[in-house]
């Protein structure tokens, strides 16, 4: 939603939340001029998401389901499988803190 500039994930998650069966875990940074252009994709944790509110708002709505990681680098993928290493330490450090 943030590289689209079409609204808040976390506050849709909310909205949308007892028909969610399944999550892309990505993040990003808003364009200048969100809706009019994109906004660019980065490391999951390095974005406008909040990870850990994320992953709190799933909690709060009930959802135990996997957490599968995007992130597309196609022309660096040594890059990718590293950042992806990141990703699933990142959500292993904050779910475990979560509870």
């Amino acid at each position: 939603m943030i590289l689209y500039g079409s609204g808040e994930p976390i506050e849709a998650l909310k909205k949308i939340g007892p028909y969610v069966r399944s999550v892309h875990c990505k993040d990003a940074k808003w364009a200048e001029k969100p809706g009019e252009e994109w906004g660019s994709e980065v490391p999951l944790g390095e974005g406008d998401v909040n990870i850990e509110r994320f992953l709190a708002t799933l909690k709060e709505i009930g959802y135990e389901g996997p957490l599968t990681i995007e992130r597309e680098i196609p022309k660096e993928p040594a890059r990718q499988k590293e950042e992806i290493g990141v990703a699933v330490r990142l959500l292993e450090e904050l779910k475990t803190k979560l509870g």
